[in-house]
Order: C-alpha cells, then sequence, then structure tokens
C-alpha cells in the first residue's frame, strides 16, 4: 500500500516543460498513426459539434466530465496504480511484464464496460479497429509515463483524444448506436 500512495504522489508533480514536450510528441505521433486508420474504419468522421453545444450541459460533461472520467480514472488505475514509477527501480523483465498486464487489462476493460456498466459503447467498444486504437491509446500513455511519470501528461492526452473524438469525430453518434 505504500509503494502504491508512493507512485501516487510522485505522479501528481508538476510536470516540467520537458515532460510537456515529450507530451506533444506523444499526442503527435498517437495522431499520425491513430487519424488515418480512424478515418478509413469509419470511426472518425469529421462533424464538430455546434459551437452553442459546446456551451451545454452536454458539452461541459464532455470538456470537464471526461477529464475524470475516462481519462484520469483509468490512466491512474491502468499505469499509475499498476506500472513502476519512472523514479523505481525495476527489473527490464519486471516493467514489462506490467507494462503487459497494464496494456491487455486496459483493451479488455472497453468491451467489458460495453457488456455491463456503458451499454452505449455496443458495438463500437467490442470493434477491433476500436480496440486496435484504444491499445495504442494505451501503448502511447505508458510510453509517456515511463518518460515524465506524470499522470497530469498522460490524462490530457486521453483525455484530448476522447473529446476530440466525441466532439469532432462523430463518437458522440457512434455510441448513441448509429
Amino acid at each position: 500500500m505504500d509503494r502504491l500512495r508512493q507512485r501516487l504522489r510522485q505522479s501528481l508533480k508538476r510536470p516540467t516543460v520537458q515532460d510537456w514536450r515529450q507530451t506533444v510528441m506523444v499526442l503527435g505521433a498517437y495522431g499520425a498513426i491513430a487519424l488515418p486508420l480512424a478515418l478509413h474504419y469509419d470511426l472518425f468522421n469529421w462533424s464538430p459539434w455546434p459551437a452553442n453545444q459546446f456551451l451545454s450541459w452536454a458539452g461541459l460533461n464532455l470538456i470537464l466530465g471526461k477529464f475524470l472520467l475516462p481519462a484520469l480514472a483509468e490512466e491512474l488505475l491502468f499505469r499509475v496504480l499498476l506500472l513502476p514509477h519512472p523514479s523505481e527501480t525495476v527489473r527490464r523483465r519486471t516493467m514489462l511484464f506490467w507494462l503487459g498486464v497494464s496494456w491487455v487489462l486496459y483493451i479488455a476493460s472497453h468491451p467489458l464496460n460495453a457488456l455491463t456498466v456503458f451499454p452505449r459503447g455496443n458495438p463500437t467498444f467490442l470493434s477491433p479497429v476500436f480496440l486496435s486504437l484504444a491499445g495504442l491509446l494505451g501503448l502511447a500513455c505508458s510510453v509517456l509515463y515511463r518518460q515524465t511519470g506524470s499522470l497530469w501528461a498522460i490524462a490530457l492526452v486521453h483525455w484530448l483524444v476522447v473529446v476530440v473524438w466525441l466532439g469532432f469525430g462523430g463518437g458522440e453518434a457512434l455510441l448513441v448506436g448509429s
């Protein structure tokens, strides 16, 4: 329990300028890979919400609510608590083991959520392409966490991906089940 508290405390430190540079680079790399795939497989269709919708309750939920869940909660669970913090000395084999566990659990959480607590995610969250993109996001956040040790950096990346997909890429329509 002490180790988990220590990981949490270390992950909450303010990111450095270098951490933010790494964040922008990881986000750019993720976007460069994910966007063409999402476009090709119709998981991203440019259809931004009207400006007034961003100022509504739905917009507030998108902008603020999605930072808390899924971004902050999932990154806390699947990265900060499961992965050794960069300040911890661990063997490479141990690190790779926990990266694999974290990654598999993160991917598996999406169909599990769609089949239980978030039925709006069904069938999108069961799509192999969606799961591949989610897996890529999980990998990107894991790499970024190993580089920065910052919950804020990985939560920001996760949040931006969700907000862009839901608010600009037609993700909301996919979750409604259309």
